[in-house]
């Protein structure tokens, strides 16, 4: 990820993107030539300034363009622009190119189309037409069996009413629309990445993903987010500028599963009864329906789950770990939270008639996508084999993973002995360095360490003298 800065600045980024003009990323002549958006295709007669009040404007920034070579990336709003060296107005040494991203607005968009991106908006001064065309890539929510249907759309600065560009090539970089323009003046200033011309009610033409967040709250208790959104960097950007102004960045953000809806209706199934010392609560419904995510450009309000979850006595086990499914998608998601305090709970100093009321502690939580019990282990390391078998019927994860696990290391603690005591009978003097790098890859390292310490130093002349 790299960042504008607030200031203007100029961009020269080779190693992060690689120009679409290079030969090898470089469309065939006839793609290219139909990719091309010429001066008359488009006009743009205002400034970003000129902005109806309609567009939400959730980002903007500055860049300084110079007659140099040029990438400009900012993938947080899924944006990426290749200027090629000489290309401002002649007589120009440099321009400001001003950069908005919006999500919502009212728009007016040709008949069945669905704003699958985030809305872009590109003014620069003094306005002028350049002389070589510049390359534009926009991250798309759309799904590969989809790409045949989308086309990019514009709009003046000051109307919100698109129509379609001719060109664009929705292939050669993955998850990216990429177009070519000759003059961001007279180009929309408003550039719409894709939609969907056809089918727009299938559920298998667009991707979505499940974004959770987390909360502390005081004593004890915080909150879950299940965002539902389409999967979209400016969207999801959104979603985290959104939380951390409503908790002034006191958050941690979990993994983001993609999927796409099976049917009209998602739902967040998570068990509400922790039990041990743990309550749960539902703080809103905890389903979401596919056309509110799919009109995120008419809605300021994103599709949400929230969950309340508390401790409400000392002697609360130090985990819970609850199982949460996104159900309805046609991949289920399957997510794991693993909620620890990191502090133990203690009655404050209050009557004894007064109800326990636990005092504020840190909270730790983890989060998996289809966990496994070896990283689960990992995590909590303080959990014996015994503990993690408990955790397995309790989470109802595949209890023949767990045996195979164990199997496996036990299996590679054998096998390692063997060819130890092999090789230490073979060659004596073997050093305590060759030893080690042969453990470097093998679990349960530290055990057979200690063992080659206590069973095989004595008798290897090498070892000792490596070993001490």
């Amino acid at each position: 990820l790299l960042p504008f800065n607030s200031s203007p600045t100029t961009f020269q980024i080779d190693k992060y993107l690689t120009p679409v003009s290079t030969a090898e990323s470089q469309p065939r002549e006839a793609v290219e030539a139909e990719m091309e958006v010429t001066d008359e295709d488009v006009i743009a007669k205002k400034v970003v300034e000129d902005i109806q009040p309609t567009f939400e404007v959730i980002a903007e920034k500055t860049v300084i363009v110079t007659n140099e070579e040029q990438h400009v990336i900012w993938e947080g709003y899924g944006l990426r622009l290749y200027i090629p060296p000489d290309s401002l107005p002649e007589g120009c040494s440099h321009l400001e190119l001003s950069v908005n991203v919006g999500l919502s607005g009212e728009f007016q968009l040709p008949e069945n189309a669905v704003i699958v991106s985030a809305v872009y908006s590109f003014s620069h001064h003094p306005i002028e037409s350049l002389r070589q065309p510049v390359t534009l890539e926009m991250e798309h929510c759309a799904a590969a069996s989809a790409l045949d249907n989308l086309s990019v759309v514009r709009a003046n600065t000051n109307s919100n009413s698109f129509s379609y560009v001719p060109g664009g090539d929705f292939t050669s970089v993955k998850g990216y629309a990429v177009i070519k323009l000759h003059s961001f003046s007279r180009f929309a200033t408003f550039l719409k990445k894709h939609f969907r011309s056809l089918l727009p009610h299938s559920s298998n033409e667009i991707e979505y993903s499940a974004n959770i967040y987390y909360t502390k709250m005081l004593y004890c208790h915080f909150n879950f987010e299940f965002f539902i959104i389409q999967n979209l960097s400016a969207l999801a950007k959104r979603v985290e500028d959104q939380i951390s102004k409503r908790v002034k960045g006191n958050y941690e953000r979990g993994p983001i599963s993609n999927f796409k809806f099976q049917e009209d209706e998602v739902s967040v199934e998570i068990q509400e009864s922790c039990g041990n010392g743990w309550n749960m609560k539902e703080l809103t419904p905890l389903e979401v329906f596919k056309r509110d995510v799919d009109r995120f450009s008419a809605r300021k309000e994103l599709c949400t789950c929230q969950v309340k979850v508390w401790c409400e006595n000392e002697e609360a086990p130090k985990h819970l770990l609850q199982r949460v499914l996104i159900k309805g998608a046609k991949k289920q998601c399957d997510f794991l939270t693993v909620t620890s305090p990191t502090t133990c709970l203690t009655k404050p100093a209050l009557p004894s008639n007064t109800p326990f009321s636990p005092r504020s502690v840190d909270t730790t939580v983890f989060f998996y996508v289809k966990p496994k019990l070896a990283d689960l282990s990992n995590e909590l390391g303080d959990l014996t084999w015994s503990e993690i078998k408990s955790l397995a019927v309790q989470l109802d994860i595949d209890y023949n993973e767990l045996l195979k696990i164990q199997e496996q290391t036990d299996q590679a603690t054998d096998r390692m002995h063997q060819a130890l005591n092999i090789w230490l009978k073979k060659d004596p003097n073997a050093s305590w360095e060759k030893v080690i790098y042969a453990l470097d890859r093998v679990k349960g390292k530290d055990v057979l360490i200690q063992t080659l310490k206590e069973k095989y130093l004595p008798q290897s002349p090498g070892l000792q003298a490596g070993g001490q």
